[in-house]
């Protein structure tokens, strides 16, 4: 079951990336390089919650942590 949730939200995730880079790039007309840009807070937010998840579930609970994204 766990495994088909996190394939859930990889097909998810990666299929939301793809549409905003075809809306950046075709829809609103900027080039690759200003569309990967505009990607990057995205990213970073997603890896500092990465180095922060385990020290959280450790503090509040594994269902907590999961709860909250």
């Amino acid at each position: 079951m766990t495994a088909a949730q996190g394939a859930l939200f990889n097909l998810a995730f990666y299929g939301l990336l793809f549409a905003m880079s075809l809306m950046l790039q075709q829809g609103r007309g900027l080039g690759a390089l200003a569309s990967g840009l505009l990607f990057l807070p995205l990213t970073g937010l997603i890896a500092v919650a990465n180095l922060c998840a385990a020290r959280l579930a450790r503090r509040f609970g594994r269902p907590a942590v999961a709860a909250t994204t």
